[in-house]
């Protein structure tokens, strides 16, 4: 894939995301005007009881419907998604919180209605905000809060007097009680939510080391990983002393097999081989396909007898295992080059030295096993 392509994939995710993120804050919007309408909707009950103006119900809605319709524009055309917090939450509360307190000032008599909203309008926040935001949304509140309660001879009220009244206040009080548990679902359902994607994420990474430690068709360690794990093996035996042998393991006349029975029949036998050594070898032991139909057995704590004796045990039960479930006919032998580690061997030093094992196992007749 070319880099333009890759470029036009990534802006096409992008783009992708974006639109999922404006129709996110769309759907956010959408609620919180509604829920300014139904504090406009209490407030015109109260005004039918004969306990506030009728414009504060009007006034009320007028304002909240035109905060949303601002920040909809926003949103709509892109300016949200510069911001770390596309939500723009922060600025939410804050244009939210001082129309509480401006209606408090206003129609202190309805204060418990306002009051309300603004527990409300804080616990949205707690939700998105950072702790600094948070205290910096609070102090403000507070402040403002401070100013109407010092500063105004109003005092906010809960008008209960009539039984019109005492049946809005219940509605009211129902209503705001609904919307706190709905915050508090909502919020449930971001943590699921988040709990989902890491889960998700903590797949993809297990995938993805999988696919970088893991040949993808064999199940076992692939070259990087060999080279990784020989190299620390190296240190150990020259640390501790301790014996290490390697082995290179070829299948003998491999492209015979894929030229005459196919290449779905070779794959089963580069499937198969591992399982047969695993059989033979130690649970210590290591087993990667160092590349084609080429394996790397690492084996730790085995001198060259005891690694020379272990692969010919591979070899014996690689020519007598049958086949014939992967394609009739088919048979494979193979040969194997052994050395052991010497003091001061590098990775290319001892793997060059079973190679070159390997090299004089094949002239001779492969189907054996040679030392280096």
């Amino acid at each position: 894939m070319t880099t333009l392509s890759l470029n036009i994939a990534a802006a096409g995710n992008l783009s992708k995301r974006a639109e999922r993120r404006r129709i996110y804050r769309r759907q956010m919007l959408v609620m919180i005007a509604g829920s300014y309408l139904l504090d406009a909707g209490i407030l015109f009950a109260y005004y039918l009881a004969g306990t506030t103006a009728w414009f504060v119900s009007a006034a009320y809605a007028t304002s909240g419907l035109a905060v949303c319709a601002v920040f909809l524009v926003l949103s709509e055309i892109g300016l949200t998604e510069r911001s770390k917090d596309h939500y723009l939450t922060i600025w939410q509360i804050a244009v939210a919180s001082t129309i509480q307190i401006g209606f408090l000032a206003v129609a202190p008599e309805m204060g418990f209605v306002f009051l309300t909203t603004l527990f409300i309008i804080f616990g949205f926040g707690a939700l998105r905000l950072t702790v600094y935001q948070a205290a910096v949304a609070w102090s403000l509140a507070v402040v403002g809060l401070a100013v109407f309660l010092l500063e105004f001879d109003a005092v906010p009220a809960i008008p209960a007097t009539t039984r019109l009244e005492r049946i809005v206040l219940l509605v009211s009080i129902g209503l705001s009680v609904g919307r706190c548990v709905f915050l508090g679902l909502y919020g449930s359902a971001l943590r699921e939510t988040l709990h989902e994607r890491g889960t998700q994420l903590k797949e993809a990474f297990r995938k993805i080391e999988q696919l970088a430690w893991f040949d993808d068709l064999t199940g076992t360690l692939n070259r990087r990983s060999l080279i990784k794990t020989l190299e620390e093996e190296i240190s150990r035996a020259e640390r501790g002393g301790n014996a290490l042998s390697v082995a290179l393991v070829d299948l003998d006349w491999f492209k015979g097999i894929n030229d005459r029975f196919g290449h779905l029949a070779g794959d089963g036998v580069l499937k198969r081989f591992p399982e047969i050594v695993r059989q033979v070898i130690r649970s210590s032991d290591k087993i990667g396909r160092y590349g084609g139909e080429e394996f790397l057995l690492i084996l730790p704590n085995s001198t060259e007898p005891v690694a020379l004796a272990a692969v010919n045990r591979i070899c014996a039960a690689i020519a007598a295992n049958s086949w014939v479930d992967i394609s009739p006919g088919l048979s494979t032998t193979v040969s194997v080059g052994v050395t052991s580690y010497r003091s001061g061997d590098s990775v290319e030093q001892i793997i060059g030295r079973a190679d070159s094992a390997l090299y004089q196992a094949k002239l001779k007749g492969r189907n054996r096993a040679l030392a280096a």
